[in-house]
């Protein structure tokens, strides 16, 4: 049983407890009222503080005597003892700062979470319109002995430099290159994306060499070389190693990144405005991969990755690159990292190396305009610029899709025979289109470009002959959170690098036997069999990188090609010369369909038409690994990589053109339908 005296209290808390609290609140609450009231009024005005203010500013600016600081001190018995001697003897104590420094440097979190960074590498775009190319071409090389040194230049070589006659400087004069002057301007570096420098240390202790004894020379009162002399000394004297020109093959990939989007994409992610030297991207390089196709299977393999470990080896000794006069693009729209160098090409042409959507109107306007002045002239190049092929070098335009595709049918696949001269292929008005961002202090990646679209290109020179490749591209970021703590939960910031998407397959691009074959039309006259076909056969020289085109005829039975004496281009001399070609194909006629074929049964207006069509060539032939193929004249014919090395060939061996400047005579090839190279 419950206490009486705990349920009465009980009762009497349940019914007055809130009473009381509420009278006690309003009991405390005059009390204070009345504290406040009872207090002073405040009488500092905001005058009086303005004064004490100008007052302490005073006392702070006003002189004060050094005697008088030192007395007071004194009086305050704040005099250190033995003062000089300690600072004597903390002079000889050395102290490392980087013992104090920080592990990581001050990083301001943004208030609120609306602020902190995301990931970017979901952000992250892929290359578009991509197309590959193959090529083959010589190669200059720096020569080396077993041991891996460079080894000293012939003395002919060396003549050959200095009087402009050695290959890589035949035809260049100033004019045809802008102005390179010999080899210094093209040396080592100039663009490259993972080139080692091999020669580097060499051509710097070179010339340092050259202008410590200009200097000297001009101390001493002695005559100044002109300009022009003094450049050609100092190239003929850089290059002080052996050149070996070997054949290289590759397939060029270029494509497009939208670097305005790129950048927006950043931005918003980042947390920053698009205009911050941080929203653009830190490209660091591009990754290629690409499948082979089997011919026997009729399937192809597995994507494999290109090394880029090998392709550093394989252009590490590279001894010259391509001036960039050379280029048909502007420089923004080229950042290093993304954009692979061209080495010079002593024998051979480039092929869709540029991406005619970044090409300037005015440029190929410009282009096609020198094309009409010099067509009339062209003698080497009669019969080479039907209505399907725009130019002499214009090899394959790639506008993006459809793109600049007119009623020629294909704008770009035959050869332009352009004489650019003076300033080379580079326009001075083209050269700063768009503004190359420079790097602002502290912040931004060291290549940056405000362009909307950027090339990417890639050179794979692991590829084989007779060979047919497809690709894909993907571009490699440096991580923007990289060891940073204003990142949302889950944000890798220990990753240094993220790679993007992988573009689309590249349409097949196929890699040219050393000696392929095409067949042309039936062979006519009374000297051959009735089942006779002429074929074209291009011979590749895989030592020189020089290429030679002739035509034999083959019946069932026989094999194609067989050795002849052709012309063919000499690396350090201007005319060509007479050289017996390996043309031999080892590919077996088997079979032949295709003939002229008489008119029967035809009449106009009652009478009967006389004559004959040709019916097109179609071949079988046994090839050296056993297996058939088939060769149509109406696929044959018409190939776009065979007019190519044709127009390559009637290049290379012409006297006025090998007189000029190789590379603007070809022309430089925009990426795109061409699918060959020389």
């Amino acid at each position: 049983m419950a206490n009486p005296t705990v349920e009465k209290l009980q009762k009497v808390t349940l019914r007055y407890a809130d009473k009381v609290a509420v009278a006690l609140t309003a009991l405390l609450c005059l009390v204070f009222v009345f504290l406040a009231l009872s207090k002073e009024t405040i009488e500092t005005t905001p005058e009086q503080l303005t004064e004490v203010a100008n007052q302490a500013q005073q006392n702070i600016n006003r002189p004060q005597d050094e005697k008088a600081i030192l007395e007071r001190v004194e009086q305050d018995g704040m005099v250190l003892q033995g003062f000089g001697p300690q600072v004597a003897s903390r002079e000889k104590t050395k102290v490392d700062v980087r013992q104090f420094s920080l592990t990581r440097s001050f990083v301001k979190a943004e208030p609120g979470a609306g602020l902190i960074r995301d990931s970017v590498q979901e952000q992250l775009l892929a290359p578009y319109a991509v197309v590959a190319t193959a090529g083959r071409g010589g190669i200059p090389f720096a020569a080396r002995d077993e041991q891996g040194n460079l080894l000293p230049p012939d003395p002919d070589q060396q003549e050959k430099i200095r009087s402009g006659m050695y290959g890589m400087m035949s035809g260049m004069g100033g004019e045809g290159r802008g102005g390179m002057s010999g080899m210094g301007s093209g040396m080592m570096g100039m663009g490259g994306t993972t080139k080692t420098s091999v020669l580097q240390e060499q051509l710097n202790k070179r010339q340092e060499q050259v202008a410590s004894s200009k200097t000297k020379a001009a101390i001493a009162g002695g005559l100044q070389l002109p300009p022009e002399e003094e450049e050609e000394t100092a190239a003929a004297e850089l290059v002080d190693y052996k050149i070996e020109v070997r054949g290289e093959r590759w397939v060029a990939i270029v494509g497009l990144i939208n670097n305005q989007q790129f950048r927006e994409r950043y931005a918003k992610a980042l947390k920053i405005s698009e205009d911050s030297p941080e929203a653009h991207p830190d490209y660091k390089r591009i990754e290629m991969e690409r499948q082979a196709f089997d011919p026997v299977s009729g399937d192809w393999s597995d994507w494999e990755l290109v090394d880029p470990s090998r392709l550093e080896e394989l252009t590490a000794d590279v001894a010259f690159e391509e001036d960039p006069s050379y280029e048909l693009t502007p420089d923004p729209v080229r950042l290093p990292p993304i954009v692979a160098f061209l080495p010079f090409l002593s024998s051979g042409y480039y092929a869709g190396v540029h991406h005619a959507q970044l090409i300037p109107p005015d440029k190929i306007r410009e282009l096609l305009a020198e094309e009409d002045e010099e067509e009339p002239n062209a003698t080497a190049m009669s019969g080479m610029m039907g209505s399907g092929m725009m130019g002499s070098g214009m090899m394959g335009l790639e506008m993006g899709g459809s793109g600049m595709m007119g009623s020629s049918g294909m704008m770009g696949s035959g050869m332009m025979g352009l004489e650019m001269g003076g300033s080379g292929m580079m326009g001075s008005g083209m050269m700063g289109m768009g503004g190359m961002m420079g790097r602002p202090a502290g912040s931004g990646p060291e290549h940056m470009s405000d362009e909307e679209i950027i090339m990417v290109r890639g050179l794979d020179y692991t590829v084989r002959p007779d060979t047919t490749y497809r690709y894909r591209v993907r571009v490699v970021v440096g991580n923007p959170n990289y060891n940073r703590e204003d990142v949302s939960h889950g944000v890798d910031s220990q990753a240094r690098e993220f790679a993007g998407p992988w573009c689309d397959p590249t349409d097949p691009v196929k890699v040219p036997a050393d000696v392929s074959l095409y067949a042309m039309n039936p062979a006519q006259g009374g000297a051959y069999r009735p089942e006779t076909v002429n074929f074209d056969v291009v011979a590749w020289n895989p030592q020189s990188g020089s290429l030679a085109v002739s035509n034999f005829p083959a019946a069932p039975g026989e094999f194609i090609g067989k050795p002849a004496q052709r012309l063919v281009a000499v690396e350090g001399e201007d005319e060509p010369k007479s050289e017996v070609i390996n043309f031999q194909s080892r590919e077996l006629v088997v079979d032949t369909m295709g003939s002229q074929v008489p008119v029967q049964n035809l009449s106009v207006g009652g009478r009967p038409l006389s004559g004959s069509f040709e019916l097109p060539a179609v071949v079988a032939v046994l090839r050296p690994d056993g297996t058939l193929a088939l060769h149509n004249q109406a696929v044959d014919a018409t190939d776009e990589q065979l007019q190519f090395m044709r127009e390559s060939y009637t290049l290379s061996i012409s006297n006025e053109l090998n007189k000029k400047s190789r590379g603007n005579d070809m022309g430089m090839m925009y990426g795109g339908g061409m699918r060959g190279g020389s």
